[in-house]
């Protein structure tokens, strides 16, 4: 039998939910809601449901909401081979805090049962718990692609591809290695740094091909762009750079501010926008682009003259109409603009990371 791992959200309408859910969880009970009446017990749900005198069209609303939660009956359910069963993994988010998890293993079958106290979370799968402690989504331990999964609003999906991490989180735990399970992980500088120490020892194009994987593995996003703002530093002398990305960005998540030894008041500037997709880069990014360099030009990002934007991409290519759209941009308003992507970003942060760890 494949052990698989899945991800359901339970209840988190207050503070005694949340409370009593991870209590539960504590004891050995995994719960979930839409179970507060005696008709929404799956297993009864499912025998009704069965009945050709009744079928799901003949269920009550109550039972078709519980319904929603068939997966828990697991290997008595009409579709084991889709469903939660013993052995597998369940990561319930949000458990024992917000922006925290607890991994759980399933150790027995489904069984219904409404405490009074709470009036609804009747679903049970008997579980041990893993992560006794609960695991910050930005820990370390956690990898950028799990981190994305966990931005998923459904109750129930699986995270099976990433059972390797969960599996790796749950044995750093179980070592005694607790405090990475909290600590070190909202500096996001800090973690790339982590990931790539190791490697620094190589030559830059090595190193370049390296980190790109530790780096995508650790990083997603506009978390990119602290990193690079840190690792151009050292890369240029005498310069200012600057991490303008979020709110009011006006197309260009980091500035490089060049001294102007004519006009001190009003350096040279090289705006930079920072993508983290894959495959092409779709040409309305030219239009963040646009909006780099027209907001400098109107004044709108203070002094400074603009002389230069590049669009720096981790992983993905400019598509072939993204990049006429650049070049006609730089012959409309006199800027160059360029794409670093790929190898080319790659090699600038292998250069910046390294200097900053020597």
């Amino acid at each position: 039998m494949t052990v698989r791992a899945w991800a359901m959200r339970t209840s988190r309408d207050s503070r005694s939910h949340r409370d009593f859910i991870f209590g539960e969880l504590l004891e050995g009970r995994l719960r979930q809601g839409w179970g507060w009446l005696p008709e929404q017990d799956l297993a009864a749900v499912a025998a009704r449901s069965r009945d050709p005198a009744v079928g799901y069209a003949g269920l009550s609303e109550a039972e078709k909401m519980a319904w929603g939660h068939w997966r828990l009956l697991g290997e008595a359910s009409h579709a084991p081979g889709d469903a939660i069963r013993v052995g597998d993994t369940v990561l319930v988010p949000n458990v024992p805090e917000n922006g925290t998890f607890t991994l759980c293993r399933v150790a027995g079958p489904y069984r219904y049962d409404v405490p009074a106290a709470i009036g609804d979370l009747g679903h049970i799968r008997p579980v041990e718990v893993l992560t006794p402690g609960g695991v910050a989504y930005t820990s370390d331990l956690v990898l950028a692609p799990l981190r994305r999964s966990l931005s998923c609003r459904s109750r129930l999906w699986s995270v099976n591809q990433y059972r390797d991490n969960l599996t790796a989180i749950a044995a750093a735990v179980a070592s005694g290695d607790v405090a990475r399970s909290f600590a070190q992980g909202t500096n996001h500088l800090a973690r790339a740094q982590r990931a790539t120490a190791e490697r620094v020892q190589a030559s830059v194009g090595a190193l370049a091909s390296a980190i790109a994987d530790p780096l995508r593995a650790v990083l997603k996003s506009a978390e990119w762009e602290p990193v690079l703002a840190a690792a151009l530093v050292p890369l240029m002398r005498d310069v200012e750079v600057i991490h303008t990305g979020g709110a009011g960005e006006e197309g260009a998540d980091i500035e490089i501010h060049v001294p102007n030894p004519f006009a001190p008041e009003s350096p040279w500037v090289v705006a930079v926008q920072l993508k983290d997709y894959e495959g092409e880069i779709h040409e309305s990014v030219a239009d963040q682009i646009e909006q780099a360099i027209t907001a400098r030009l109107d004044g709108r990002r203070g002094t400074g003259a603009l002389v230069a934007v590049i669009l720096a991409a981790t992983k993905a290519r400019p598509s072939e109409r993204l990049s006429e759209r650049l070049a006609i941009l730089a012959d409309t308003y006199g800027v160059q603009v360029s794409c670093a992507h790929g190898d080319a970003l790659m090699r600038v942060l292998a250069k910046g990371l390294f200097s900053r760890q020597r």
